[in-house]
């Protein structure tokens, strides 16, 4: 293509990052941070859970009348 440059738009290394294509080391470091950050919201509180069941059991519940 004569007369565009080798850079890409914003718009670009999105998509290319998200297709799974190579695109700069920076933007994909600042995709999978982010990826990691929004991961770690819901599964940090999930596994808190899990740990304190897997220590303490389930509560007793009372017998129903």
């Amino acid at each position: 293509m004569a007369g565009r440059s080798d850079s890409k738009t914003v718009r670009e290394i999105l998509c290319d990052a998200l297709a799974g294509a190579s695109a700069g080391k920076s933007s994909l470091r600042f995709l999978d941070s982010f990826r990691g950050a929004i991961a770690a919201t819901f599964v940090c509180p999930l596994d808190v859970i899990k740990t304190r069941l897997q220590v303490h059991g389930l509560p007793e519940m009372p017998p129903s009348s």
